[in-house]
């Protein structure tokens, strides 16, 4: 009962203005815009609502980048294309001086410092992680 009268509008849609407090409603709202891209795709000249929204917001274009001369309408790509242009990286290695901005790129970065090897080299003691390094790392003794 709560939730249904929740103020906050948390989940918006990407494609159009539509906001709600529940993301099942969301989801039901999204069903539209596939339909109508399905129904209407070959059809330029097809005045539904639904097609008519979409056709404007092509030339909207809602979100504008302030560093360089980008635009769209799609938040998204919008938060995609504003990691081009990021100096400060989020997530930085204590190990090394590894930095990025992509949280699943850190993480398998960090891998790389483990303590525990599970790849190990019987020509030299190399050991890794990942089972590609090790290969990668034998070729190198092969091509001695």
């Amino acid at each position: 009962h709560v939730r249904k009268y929740k103020a906050s509008k948390d989940f918006k849609c990407d494609h159009c203005d539509y906001a709600t407090n529940n993301k099942s409603s969301l989801k039901r709202h999204l069903l539209k815009h596939k339909i109508a891209t399905k129904l209407h795709k070959d059809s330029q000249d097809c005045e539904c609502t639904i097609c008519l929204k979409q056709h404007l917001l092509m030339h909207k274009n809602n979100f504008k980048c302030g560093a360089c001369d980008y635009s769209t309408n799609h938040k998204y790509n919008f938060k995609q294309h504003l990691l081009t242009h990021k100096v400060t990286q989020d997530f930085k290695c204590e190990d090394c001086d590894y930095a990025t901005n992509v949280k699943s790129h850190f993480m398998q970065h960090v891998l790389r410092h483990g303590d525990i090897r599970k790849f190990y080299c019987d020509i030299c003691g190399y050991a890794t992680n990942f089972k590609c390094n090790l290969q990668r790392h034998i070729v190198q003794h092969k091509k001695v």
